[in-house]
């Protein structure tokens, strides 16, 4: 009777539910089956944790859109903040798992979620097969519709590598390379020690007592305080401006200094701003932000 007919229909939302749960699972959630999968070479990669950065993103289109970039590896997503301008300069960390085999990169309308323009990166041959980690590559991607045109992205990615902290790099620096922005740190300090030993010029491997190695680890710490910066102005204003710090043994002080642009920074054109950071006490965040 009804007691029967009950029974019944827990029966059935039980059968329900279990192939729901089946039609989820994934052979690779099998920790045998997995480790078939990598010990046969059918996945030629163990999972890791990836490390980006997203720099720019540059289209054309007749209207001010405000974008996010959202980026996929499998089951795994990450998104940026929002941004009108195509500046994110935003740290993101992804779980790469085991038998994925390729990185989506989207452009997103903030508001519609609609995706603008799309790249698919081969992780096994554009990549995990690279030595070296990309550094602010910009790729092509392809654009989905027909109100933004020619979109490109800057991209930084790192698969990971030596321990940073054995790196001279970053002896006696209050940095953690495992966290987002520690990482971004250690990627600004790693292009300024190449331009550097372009030029000659090495930290070696002098004791922390040795004062010659102080103008090179001057330099690699002012080199590191150098990039764009987004300035809020009066009445709510942004205006994108160029950053860089001046000390010895070229300037007398040490400065942090504005340009108005890039270009002003590169033909040495006097900045529009400078503080003397030797008489900063302290520095406190916007409260309105």
């Amino acid at each position: 009777g009804n007691s029967g007919a009950c029974l019944a229909s827990i029966i059935a939302l039980c059968a329900i539910f279990g192939l729901y749960k089946c039609s989820q699972f994934q052979i690779r959630d099998c920790a045998c089956c997995k480790w078939l999968l990598r010990i046969s070479g059918v996945d030629r990669f163990d999972e890791f944790q990836m490390m980006m950065v997203v720099h720019e993103v540059f289209y054309q289109s007749p209207s001010l859109i405000t974008t996010r970039v959202r980026i996929s590896a499998g089951n795994q997503q990450v998104v940026t903040d929002a941004s009108n301008r195509g500046n994110f300069y935003q740290p993101l960390s992804i779980l790469v798992e085991q038998g994925t085999e390729t990185l989506a990169v989207e452009l997103m309308d903030d508001y519609s979620r609609q995706v603008l323009a799309a790249l698919d990166l081969d992780l096994m041959s554009q990549v995990i097969s690279l030595e070296d980690p990309i550094r602010e590559k910009v790729y092509s991607m392809v654009s989905k519709n027909k109100g933004v045109q020619r979109p490109r992205i800057k991209l930084t990615l790192d698969k990971g590598g030596p321990d940073d902290e054995e790196n001279p790099l970053l002896k006696g620096l209050d940095v953690d390379s495992t966290e987002l922005v520690g990482a971004m740190v250690v990627e600004q300090l790693r292009k300024v020690e190449r331009d550097m030993a372009s030029e000659g010029a090495t930290l070696g491997q002098q004791s922390d007592g040795d004062e010659a190695a102080s103008p090179c680890k001057h330099k690699l710490l002012a080199g590191g305080n150098t990039g764009p910066l987004d300035l809020l102005e009066d009445w709510g204003k942004w205006k994108r401006v160029h950053v860089s710090v001046k000390c010895p043994p070229r300037d007398k002080k040490f400065k942090l200094c504005v340009w108005n642009s890039v270009s002003d920074y590169e033909k040495g054109v006097k900045p529009s701003k400078d503080i003397n950071l030797l008489r900063v006490y302290g520095v406190h965040a916007d409260p309105r932000h």
